[in-house]
């Protein structure tokens, strides 16, 4: 089998027929689709056993509310596919993604990143940060630079086919119980890559709604996704260097991404957590990894 499809699923009812439809259309047949059940308490395991009495490649396995990271580690174990393709429940894919896939894959090629565009919603048509510039072939190390110096969002499961064996191979699986998941794991998923491919095609459809859990603006929230990206930012500094290939200027221009996107935290918090926060990020040396890794990433622009 080519393909296996993830879908974590949590009360998904007047989405995931959409989602289903966009990857049941595609001309490429060799794919399955597994659905986790993240505690569903509405219609939408009703509406997926409809599908799966007409579809013999759809499977529906149970996770308990453990969550979205619990529920794609799920799905990684429970696939039989060459290549791992991750899409949420309230989104779709374009039609003929498969088919733009086949050929890299049938290159043997480790990664292939695809684009995305937000559908409806405020966001304006113009909005780009999905859209990163393409290239064939380029090892971990050249990839992870080449997507940090766009500067543009990449650390998305949605947006990659990737190898199975690369996240089982690695023990790639997501941390449970935090949000900013991907930015612990994408990197690693580059990084540990032999051959990564950015095509230039819109593959993914995001559409983000009011009860996102990226949407809640709680002070309450902002200061645990704060701590989670910090959390992420010392498994990355342990983990990435265990890559084979990655070199120090690779390293540093990661972390002075990273490094960045991490600052940015300090102006959602207030009094004694903002200053609390600063020191844990002084501890880390975070603004030297900005000033090191900026000098080298000057060289590619």
């Amino acid at each position: 089998m080519l393909f296996s499809v993830i879908i974590p699923t949590h009360n998904s009812e007047n989405y995931i027929s959409k989602c289903l439809d966009s990857i049941l259309i595609q001309k490429v047949k060799d794919f399955e689709i597994i659905l986790i059940d993240d505690g569903n308490t509405d219609s939408t395991n009703k509406i997926i056993l409809n599908y799966k009495k007409k579809y013999s490649n759809i499977r529906l396995y149970t996770n308990r509310v453990k969550g979205v990271s619990a529920a794609r580690n799920l799905g990684i174990t429970k696939s039989y596919g060459k290549y791992i393709i991750f899409v949420d429940s309230d989104d779709k894919i374009a039609p003929d993604l498969f088919n733009q896939l086949v050929p890299h894959c049938n290159a043997n090629t480790d990664l292939i990143k695809y684009n995305a565009i937000y559908v409806g919603g405020s966001f304006s048509p113009d909005d780009d940060r999905f859209i990163c510039k393409p290239f064939i072939k380029k090892n971990g190390s050249n990839a992870l630079i080449d997507f940090c110096n766009q500067e543009k969002i990449f650390a998305t499961p949605w947006m990659y086919c990737a190898k199975k064996e690369i996240y089982t191979n690695n023990h790639l699986f997501f941390p449970v119980g935090r949000v900013h998941e991907d930015v612990a794991i994408i990197p690693l998923l580059i990084a540990f890559s032999k051959t990564v491919t950015s095509i230039n095609y819109i593959g993914y459809y995001y559409i983000q709604h009011s009860k996102s859990i990226m949407n809640d603006r709680s002070y309450e929230k902002k200061l645990s996704r704060a701590y989670d990206f910090l959390f992420h930012y010392d498994y990355l500094h342990k983990r990435i260097g265990n890559a084979l290939g990655i070199t120090l200027e690779c390293k540093k221009i990661f972390f002075n991404y990273l490094s960045k996107r991490i600052n940015c935290k300090i102006e959602h918090l207030l009094g004694k957590d903002r200053q609390k926060f600063i020191t844990e990020l002084s501890a880390r040396n975070v603004d030297q990894w900005i000033l090191d890794g900026q000098k080298i990433a000057n060289k590619y622009h």
